[in-house]
């Protein structure tokens, strides 16, 4: 597989404040995955885990119930928080080599926390394939009680809507100074990298060919990135093997 394209420093610092706030999320995720908490010993895998400030939160979540925790936190870049969490085994990998190493039916959750859209290769149809592999990929890594734990950002012109998502990915992956500064001052933290979104009906469509179940779905309301031009949401979902 090609290689995805690599964030910038400053985005990579963003990203890690943005760990730090999807904390939050969790809260949303444990009303589910407490049910996990009568087992002794659990393992667990962060896809895009940043500075593993989330990671760290789950597996203080499930220690404090009494549970063993085998924590893997898996990033293409390297954080300087990692050396925070003595406890957690980071991997600076990009999550398809690492995840293709991991023994299959073996983790009990994978978070795959706003990283999705952040998949981007050369062609859209290229990103789109890249994007369902790493589904795949979590599947069949996920044992038969596993959770799959997603969180999805949305962008969108609410005219355009859907028509959005390819026109976002062309424009934001461009490395023509113009159309960098085009798309930052509409809000695009990825200007020059690229981001490629799933619609909510192709995500979901997605995950239920792969073979998923779906157990829970939360969306936050729409805000406004450019008033009247931009809006953009939040989908968090649960599923299970």
């Amino acid at each position: 597989m090609e290689t995805n394209r690599i964030i910038s420093k400053s985005q990579q610092e963003l990203y890690s404040l943005y760990g730090r706030l999807s904390i939050q999320y969790l809260e949303i995720y444990k009303n589910h995955i407490k049910g996990l908490a009568v087992k002794k010993e659990i393992n667990i895998v962060d896809l895009g885990g940043c500075g593993g400030h989330f990671a760290n939160a789950v597996k203080s979540f499930f220690n404090d119930n009494g549970v063993e925790t085998n924590v893997t936190v898996i990033d293409y870049c390297r954080y300087s928080e990692w050396e925070e969490f003595g406890e957690i085994n980071f991997i600076n990998e990009d999550a398809f080599t690492a995840l293709a190493q991991m023994e299959n039916n073996r983790a009990d959750i994978i978070f795959i926390n706003a990283l999705l859209h952040h998949l981007v290769f050369d062609t859209y149809k290229k990103t789109r394939d890249a994007q369902k592999r790493l589904l795949e990929l979590a599947y069949e890594k996920l044992n038969k009680d596993g959770y799959l734990c997603i969180r999805e950002n949305y962008a969108e012109n609410p005219v355009l809507r859907g028509l959005s998502v390819p026109l976002v990915y062309y424009i934001t992956k461009s490395q023509n100074p113009a159309m960098i500064k085009i798309s930052s001052n509409y809000g695009a933290n990825s200007a020059g990298v690229g981001v490629c979104f799933f619609t909510p009906g192709l995500l979901l469509n997605t995950i239920k060919r792969i073979g998923f179940v779906l157990v829970d779905k939360t969306t936050t309301p729409w805000e406004w990135e450019r008033k009247h031009l931009v809006r953009s949401n939040k989908t968090l979902l649960v599923l299970k093997k």
